[in-house]
């Protein structure tokens, strides 16, 4: 199932039926949604371990913001192409043909991009208020990266909020969408949980699209803090189709209120982890047991699948889903595979090292 259109996940005002003589009162303007705030962005950019990090990568954190020159004239800063005073487009803000498009709509429906830049980008001349934001990634001169030359002031990554994602937390920027050349998510994600901390959210909130399958992204979030939240799988959160067999997010969150911003100096520099995904751990992640890994991922998966109806519609059921219990047996099944793991493999190398002891003393004898 393709991901969620912005047509499922915003609202429409009803149509009516019928003429009526008066007026109805419209709906309270909402309040825009400025996150990625230059600020901010310039807070972030400064704290040492950021700032090393994008100096050494010749890179620099761009948000997507409405200047105003001397002589009245508006103008947007991260554009590909030029804008005009009566609105901007999607391919404004980031060219079909660039890298990053390419990056993004290899495992991202091109569509939901396409209308995540447009929903982030409507504060733009004041056109409507938005409950999205936007900020980028960008090439402070020319690189190479995985041998391919990229020039200065080119888009290598994005990430996107939006407000009201998750009704269950209306308040609470949910991360849309990141997107970045292999190596650069890290600091895109930092950014987001420093304001979400910064701002005094409790928590952070996203879907994993592919769930458990997508092992690159459950540990890359893990990274951060971020663990499975089965109780935010419902139609007031991450929802589903509705006779949905097979989940095709994985909903996750992260308390903000256990974690520091030196925790978060130390994630981007890979020195810590913050999470605690056993699917994650370095003896699962080893290639040796590639195998197994995928054998816990697809329990794991089978698992959530089997109680994805219940979750979505309680009410069918006679029994309610108590999701964290659930959640919190599933995944201590994982970490008891994993000690018996660690055990084979600690069997495995000393057996190895006597082997390899055994020979040397037959070689030099």
């Amino acid at each position: 199932m393709p991901p969620k259109t912005r047509s499922q996940t915003r609202r429409t005002r009803p149509r009516s039926r019928t003429p009526t003589p008066s007026p109805t009162p419209s709906p309270s303007p909402i309040r825009t949604l400025d996150f990625f705030t230059p600020e901010m962005i310039a807070e972030i950019s400064s704290r040492p371990v950021v700032e090393d990090y994008l100096k050494r990568n010749h890179l620099k954190l761009q948000y997507l913001y409405n200047e105003i020159t001397m002589d009245g004239v508006r103008f947007v800063l991260a554009t590909d192409r030029p804008t005009t005073r009566s609105g901007i487009t999607y391919d404004q803000i980031l060219d079909q043909k660039s890298i990053l498009f390419n990056r993004c709509t290899a495992n991202i429906n091109s569509d939901y991009v396409k209308e995540g830049i447009e929903d982030a980008t409507e504060k733009i001349f004041n056109q409507q208020s938005t409950n999205f934001d936007i900020v980028f990634l960008m090439t402070t001169k020319t690189i190479t990266h995985r041998k391919k030359t990229i020039p200065a002031n080119t888009k290598v990554g994005l990430i996107i909020v939006e407000r009201g994602e998750c009704s269950q937390h209306s308040n609470i920027p949910v991360l849309k969408i990141i997107c970045a050349l292999e190596g650069f998510s890290t600091v895109l994600m930092y950014s987001y949980l420093y304001i979400i901390k910064r701002q005094q959210y409790n928590m952070g909130l996203l879907e994993l699209a592919g769930c458990y399958y997508n092992i690159r992204g459950l540990c890359a979030y893990d990274r951060f803090g971020f663990e499975e939240d089965y109780e935010l799988k419902n139609r007031r959160c991450f929802s589903e189709e509705d006779d949905a067999k097979n989940a095709t997010t994985l909903p996750m969150s992260v308390n903000m209120t256990k974690i520091t911003y030196t925790d978060l100096d130390a994630a981007l520099q890979k020195k810590k982890r913050l999470g605690d995904e056993p699917l994650c751990d370095a003896t699962y992640m080893d290639r040796a047991n590639k195998n197994e890994q995928e054998d816990e991922m697809e329990r794991r998966e089978l698992y959530f699948d089997s109680i994805l109806q219940k979750l979505m519609h309680p009410r069918r059921y006679d029994k309610k889903v108590k999701a964290k219990n659930i959640s919190k047996l599933n995944k201590d099944e994982t970490k008891k595979k994993l000690r018996i793991l660690k055990n084979k493999s600690k069997k495995q190398n000393l057996m190895q090292y006597i082997n390899e002891t055994i020979s040397s003393a037959f070689r030099f004898k």
